[in-house]
């Protein structure tokens, strides 16, 4: 299983801008991270995902999309 640590190694997996905070992201987006010591430097922690958790998160997402997609249709059929 892969592992992302730091903000880069996330927006890049997730296809966001690599200039997009993490923050925003989990709380407007609901994104799936933890802040864990890094294993190079453990004085400081950064930003972890794995592939698992954001393979999680990106169906969730769809699921979402589908189902907010149905809903707009259903509603212009009325």
């Amino acid at each position: 299983m892969q592992h992302y640590w730091g903000q880069a190694q996330i927006m890049a997996r997730i296809g966001y801008a690599p200039s997009t905070r993490v923050p925003i992201v989990i709380h407007r987006d609901g994104l799936p991270v933890f802040k864990r010591r890094d294993p190079k430097r453990p004085f400081q922690a950064m930003y972890y995902a794995s592939e698992a958790m954001i393979l999680a998160w990106e169906l969730s997402r769809a699921a979402i999309h589908a189902s907010q997609t149905t809903h707009r249709q259903v509603e212009r059929q009325e």
